[in-house]
């Protein structure tokens, strides 16, 4: 029973912050940061926060600092490797360390699976898409924010990578338009 309690409590907390990311609620970020952090301290088994800390960790921050290290995602990645192998979060995880590292590859090889695991995670998309970006691929990124946004159509993640793909392909006018 108090496995069940644990467990009960950390949902709660843990969709408490899912909502804050999915609504765009930066001012609450960090509140959504700890009670991801609770809803773990209450089950450590629990792999839903790990996911949610790491597309937490895309969302705009303010002042552009990084809200986790290359040494938390390795964290992440090795938690959801335990508790939710195979899980497309699991493969993102995966490769943003990979990136992290400039194992290039693999953090595509690992995007990849992400997106044949689950066709409707939508930071599964978007991951890929920056990294698409990164690459030099803008159309090929455009393509796969399209998909993201069809499936999380208020996520601002989405626009402002938009207005990236747009910016780099020189069309400042719809980069400005998605910022």
């Amino acid at each position: 029973l108090p496995r069940v309690a644990g467990y009960m409590a950390a949902k709660r907390f843990c969709n408490k912050a899912m909502t804050i990311i999915r609504n765009d609620e930066y001012t609450n970020f960090d509140e959504a940061s700890a009670d991801f952090k609770l809803a773990i301290n209450l089950d450590p088994n629990f792999a839903r926060p790990y996911a949610g800390l790491l597309e937490l960790s895309h969302c705009e921050t303010r002042g552009g600092v990084p809200l986790f290290t290359p040494d938390d995602f390795r964290n992440f990645a090795r938690r959801l490797e335990q508790l939710a192998p195979g899980s497309p979060a699991t493969y993102c995880a995966h490769s943003i360390v990979n990136w992290n590292d400039r194992h290039y590859a693999e953090a595509t090889n690992d995007a990849l699976a992400a997106i044949k695991v689950d066709p409707n995670y939508e930071f599964g998309h978007t991951w890929y898409a920056w990294l698409l970006l990164r690459f030099g691929w803008p159309e090929e990124a455009r393509k796969q924010m399209g998909i993201s946004e069809k499936l999380t159509p208020k996520n601002a993640v989405i626009y402002r990578t938009l207005g990236d793909i747009y910016y780099a392909e020189g069309d400042y006018s719809k980069a400005i338009a998605q910022y």
